[in-house]
């Protein structure tokens, strides 16, 4: 009988201490919850912005790092570039790809428009037409492109409007 008093204090330390461990266990689990973007959350801030670069810049991909997004992360907002780049799970894909992304900008091409590849210069209207970096000449033939190796080249068609048309490296 002696051993009865100690019973209440023992039982209660564990309890006590299971308790502890149990909110130790939710705590972990709702941070490490909380920190992580959620797919629907990117997914919006890059449409947000995308209606942004539409109504603001006029779908210049050279003012994507300038749109700021709903989307914060370690207490900053992100902006249009950096979201695009999450959405899509390509941290080195180009402003000019991610404005082609947004459905808010439609792909309208014209002859000189800038390009990172032929697919840039494809549009309903513009079926055949190439990404030249360097400067663009006309032949007998057609037209074709001497390439210099730029980084960015501007669209043309190899089959119409003659003439000669070069690009600076910026």
């Amino acid at each position: 009988m002696p051993d009865k008093g100690i019973e209440l204090p023992v039982n209660s330390v564990i309890i006590i201490a299971l308790a502890i461990f149990v909110l130790l266990l939710m705590a972990i689990f709702f941070e490490s919850g909380g920190s992580e973007l959620s797919k629907t959350q990117v997914n919006s801030a890059f449409n947000q912005g995308c209606s942004q670069l539409s109504s603001l810049y006029s779908c210049s991909h050279e003012k994507m790092a300038e749109v700021k997004t709903n989307l914060v992360v370690n207490g900053q907002a992100r902006n249009l570039l950096d979201v695009c780049r999450m959405n899509f799970n390509n941290p080195t894909m180009s402003a000019m790809k991610c404005k082609f992304a947004c459905g808010t900008c439609q792909k309208f091409v014209t002859e000189g428009s800038p390009c990172e590849g032929n697919e840039d210069c494809v549009s309903p209207l513009t079926q055949n037409w190439k990404c030249c970096f360097g400067t663009v000449k006309t032949e007998d033939s057609g037209r074709t492109c001497d390439s210099t190796g730029l980084k960015q080249g501007v669209c043309y068609s190899p089959d119409v409007i003659p003439g000669e048309m070069t690009i600076e490296d910026k």
